[in-house]
């Protein structure tokens, strides 16, 4: 499911959200380095399921972040500012959007991490590579 044959064009990731579990021990700035193949797959958007102080912490050094560009003097400081009220409005709130318990998947894909002994590279240019393990051959 993961690898498209040119035969068969069916691409069950289509107009789909991809949802990601099993990962929340990470943080958001790792999350950046995870390949993103949802839009080689033509799925409509992707979601990773991370802890709440995981988002929170990030989200509160952004803000601290924008406070310094703000007090540094740097142009558009009305509108970081109203970013940053916005972004403390949100955690004080802190809703997190979740899958519900019975929602239907169209598939499953279980990966063990523990069994991944190499990097996989994605190949945007050409979907039907899918994932591919480096070092190894095309085909």
């Amino acid at each position: 499911m993961l690898k498209l044959a040119k035969a068969s064009n069916k691409n069950i990731f289509s107009a789909k959200i991809l949802a990601v579990e099993g990962l929340q021990g990470l943080s958001i700035e790792r999350t950046f380095e995870l390949p993103d193949a949802s839009p080689e797959r033509s799925a409509a958007s992707r979601t990773i399921k991370l802890k709440e102080h995981s988002i929170s912490d990030y989200l509160t050094s952004n803000i601290t972040l924008l406070r310094l560009i703000i007090s540094e003097g740097c142009g558009g400081s009305r509108t970081l500012e109203r970013r940053g009220r916005a972004t403390e409005e949100w955690l004080a709130e802190s809703i997190l959007m979740k899958c519900d318990n019975d929602d239907a998947y169209a598939a499953v894909i279980e990966i063990n991490l523990s069994e991944i002994k190499e990097p996989f590279v994605c190949f945007p240019s050409d979907p039907t590579w899918g994932l591919t393990v480096i070092g190894t051959s095309r085909r």
